[in-house]
Parts: structure tokens; C-alpha cells; sequence
């Protein structure tokens, strides 16, 4: 259950790599228009996935009638003051984990919104590292190459990326 599966896609495709029955539940970032649909895959589930604790966690952790584990992926979105009414509303007592992609970000959600540190996980965001490949520079080429993944949104901190290219510039490190 999400509104965005731009982090968990790839898990999702080998899942069903593995025959393994998968079905995305699309959310609204606040909501959802559809309470049938949520009950009917509520009741098809063994397990349930909320990527992103928004809305949709605090749905399951409040409509398992069936107690199927529910699990929550958090992503540092959940902390800022926007999304931090939906880490409020969610009821612990029905969610089997909720995992974190930082030991930072799960350390803030425990103090913002007294979550069970027992029912906490860091997690880390993989990457699929079949999808990059890096030609290898001859020894004689000394030129340095800055790679830069995601600056959006502020807190990724495109200020230090440009500071650490100037500082490298100025530096004189590639011979120039």
C-alpha cells in the first residue's frame, strides 16, 4: 500500500520473480477514495506492506480486523511537520514492524511519536547495483568524477555537494 513504489519496486519484481502473489494497493498521499477496495485487499493479503508511513498506515493499524501482519517502511518524509500527523495516528498495538531506512530517522520517530523501540528496524535503502557500471579510467587520466544521486528534497543537501566541487576545484586535484 502506497502512493509512491519508486523504493520498493524492485523488491516487488523479485518477489514475483519468485512466484510470490503480489498486489500494489495505490494510495493518495492523505488518503484513499475507495474503503471497499482497501477491505477486499485487507482480506486477500497474508501480509501487509506499507510502504511510506502516511495514510495507508494509518489505515491498517487501525482496520486489521483479521490481525495479518502489517509492516511500515519510513522514509525521513514521515518526520518532517507536513506528514508527522499521520506518525501520530498510528496504532502500534496492531502493526508487526515498522522498519526505517536510517537509525537518524528511526531515532526521531521514536521520540516524536513514542514508538515500542522493540517494534522498530533500521533497514537500509538498497541499490541495484547491476544497474550501474563504472568504466575503468586509465592510470595516466587523473581526473576526478563527482557522481551526485537525488538533491531533492533540501535535506539531501545540494549546498554540500557544490561546496565539496568547489573545495576539489580549487584544490588543483585533477593537475589543472
Amino acid at each position: 500500500a502506497s502512493h509512491d513504489f519508486k523504493f520498493i519496486d524492485a523488491y516487488i519484481s523479485y518477489l514475483k520473480s519468485k512466484h510470490v502473489a503480489v498486489m500494489k494497493e495505490i494510495w493518495y498521499w492523505g488518503g484513499h477514495k475507495n474503503e471497499k477496495q482497501l477491505s477486499e485487499g485487507c482480506k486477500w493479503a497474508d501480509k501487509i506492506f506499507c510502504e511510506w508511513g502516511l495514510a495507508n498506515a494509518v489505515w491498517y493499524s487501525k482496520n486489521n480486523k483479521d490481525n495479518k501482519p502489517v509492516y511500515i517502511r519510513m522514509h525521513a518524509q514521515e518526520v518532517r511537520e507536513r506528514a508527522q500527523k499521520f506518525g501520530r495516528q498510528i496504532n502500534t498495538n496492531d502493526i508487526e514492524e515498522i522498519i526505517f531506512v536510517s537509525e537518524n530517522i528511526r531515532a526521531q520517530a521514536i521520540e516524536l511519536f513514542g514508538y515500542p523501540k522493540e517494534k522498530t528496524k533500521f533497514i537500509p535503502n538498497f541499490v541495484m547495483d547491476n544497474e550501474f557500471y563504472f568504466s575503468i579510467r586509465k592510470s595516466s587520466n587523473n581526473k576526478v568524477v563527482l557522481g551526485l544521486l537525488g538533491f531533492v528534497p533540501q535535506t539531501k543537501r545540494l549546498d554540500r555537494a557544490v561546496s565539496l566541487l568547489d573545495t576539489l576545484r580549487k584544490s588543483d586535484i585533477d593537475g589543472r
